[in-house]
């Protein structure tokens, strides 16, 4: 169970949703799609349902505190991340860029960067109007941490890689080159999160929901994604770093904290840590990381 939104809050969520210059809504079958134009974004529709959910989280007996709380928590990212701004943008967009070099070796366009950021709106404010069978949400209820990332996760996917891989590949068939296969512990929900998309392509049926802890690392191409996701992050690090300073880059360390570990519950870990600085063009930047990779088989 979730919060429904009153008839009055849909007003306002559609109202916002056609102010987005991102989206344009398609009356013949009443779906939203992306738009392909960097400044082209949905911050509107983001900002409304922050607004909204900051005040039902405003009052002492909000019903489904934590479903709201990880909600909220997504949006406030989200805000930045498509409207091209923060620290955030800079992480996702970097990390997403270097997937786009290493699975293609290709660079993405700004334009198809932000016509895959706002896929994820689309797909959000589609799932409010119709509801997702497969996903078990009724139209109209705020999404669980984990139906977020489905939204999430399936635009990435499905803007940024058809026709350019295999139809078998993860980056299809799971989203592994998603930047939330490993940035979503942080919303909540519960081990192993998001990390199964990329240790799933020996394992059928772990991704299906209530069965993720089957994935485990035992092909290639679960080896590849984590590498890929490892050598993303780092790049990702270092743009925020650059563009943003230390302090910015110490928020984010939970990326390379030696005390987290991602999806140990299906034989994952990954650290990465930081060793001191060394100055460039006036600024000091991290000198060096350590990563440290465990997995086992079966």
């Amino acid at each position: 169970m979730s919060y429904v939104f009153s008839d009055a809050e849909k007003i306002l969520i559609c109202e916002a949703a056609v102010a987005c210059k991102g989206l344009i809504f398609n009356p013949a079958d009443g779906f939203y799609t992306a738009v392909a134009a960097k400044g082209f974004n949905c911050e509107p529709l983001y900002q409304v349902l922050s607004d909204l959910i900051s005040d039902k989280l405003s009052k002492p007996d909000a019903p489904y505190v934590t479903i709201l709380k990880s909600a909220k928590l997504w949006l406030d990212v989200a805000i930045d991340a498509n409207g091209g701004m923060g620290a955030y943008s800079a992480l996702i967009r970097a990390y997403t860029l270097r997937q786009g070099r290493l699975r293609l070796d290709e660079d993405f366009s700004e334009d198809l960067m932000q016509k895959s950021s706002n896929q994820v709106a689309a797909n959000l404010v589609n799932t409010f109007i119709h509801g997702s069978p497969d996903g078990k949400l009724a139209p109209w209820t705020v999404p669980s941490i984990d139906q977020i990332a489905s939204i999430d996760a399936s635009a990435i996917g499905k803007v940024l890689f058809p026709g350019k891989l295999g139809e078998e590949d993860t980056a299809l068939t799971r989203n592994a080159g998603w930047s939330g296969t490993v940035g979503f512990c942080l919303l909540g929900g519960r081990p192993p999160y998001e990390t199964w998309r990329l240790i799933s392509a020996g394992d059928p049926g772990s991704e299906i929901e209530g069965q993720h802890e089957l994935a485990r690392v035992n092909t290639v191409d679960d080896f590849k994604n984590i590498l890929f996701a490892i050598d993303s992050y780092c790049i990702a690090l270092q743009a925020v770093f650059e563009n943003f300073g230390s302090h910015v880059w110490l928020q984010l360390q939970w990326v390379c904290s030696p005390s987290r570990s991602w999806g140990c519950r299906v034989g994952i870990r990954v650290r990465i840590r930081r060793y001191g600085y060394c100055q460039t063009s006036g600024r000091s930047r991290p000198r060096a990381t350590a990563i440290e990779l465990g997995g086992y088989v079966g």
